[in-house]
């Protein structure tokens, strides 16, 4: 009789173990859903840091652009690419485009070409058309070196990095304080709007 005692004593010790255990988990988990109900609104949330894989940058908001600079024939043959935070409008998008062209640094043997303090001012799209205009702050012909190959580098960083970025796009026109320019430095005209297509 003694052996067949020890089983049943076995068995009950196993359950209340078990009964012991799943009172503990329980606890925990009311303690941690009370916590979390008891929080004020002001209370900030841990945040994780996203993954470098492309899948979840796009997801995240950004997207890849390609900026082009001169090399030292004033070919815009010279890339580099970043990553920028989407814009809701298309405007916002080629204007913070324009703004990253400006301020990068292309590194040795190239050049952005812009004279320094040019800046976009104003963006307009007839998306109807594919038609571009953007305004310019004054300096990109009042600062500008001159010579043909610096005016023409000067246009080819602007309109291949365009044309690149912005595929839909097909043309276009530069403006300077909000008025049509001739040209930038006397040697290129820039009166008319500039077909895209041929800078992609």
């Amino acid at each position: 009789m003694s052996t067949g005692g020890r089983p049943r004593r076995a068995t009950g010790r196993g359950f209340w173990w078990t009964l012991a255990v799943l009172m503990l988990v329980l606890a925990v988990a009311a303690a941690f859903l009370a916590w979390y109900l008891s929080r004020g609104p002001g209370d900030e949330a841990i945040l994780i840091p996203l993954t470098q894989d492309p899948g979840a940058r796009e997801l995240a908001g950004t997207r890849g652009v390609v900026l082009f600079f001169a090399d030292e024939n004033g070919r815009a043959s010279v890339s580099r690419e970043l990553q920028m935070p989407s814009r809701p409008t298309r405007e916002a998008e080629v204007r913070e485009v324009l703004e990253a062209l400006c301020d990068a640094s292309p590194g040795r043997g190239a050049d952005n070409a812009l004279p320094r303090g040019a800046r976009p001012v104003g963006v307009f799209i007839d998306r109807d058309a594919g038609q571009l205009v953007v305004d310019w702050t004054r300096e990109l012909v009042s600062d500008h070196p001159g010579g043909s190959a610096s005016e023409q580098a000067t246009l080819a960083v602007i309109l291949r990095t365009l044309a690149w970025n912005f595929p839909e796009l097909q043309s276009c026109a530069l403006l300077v304080d909000g008025a049509q320019v001739e040209t930038l430095a006397g040697h290129l005209d820039t009166s008319a709007p500039f077909d895209l297509r041929r800078w992609r």
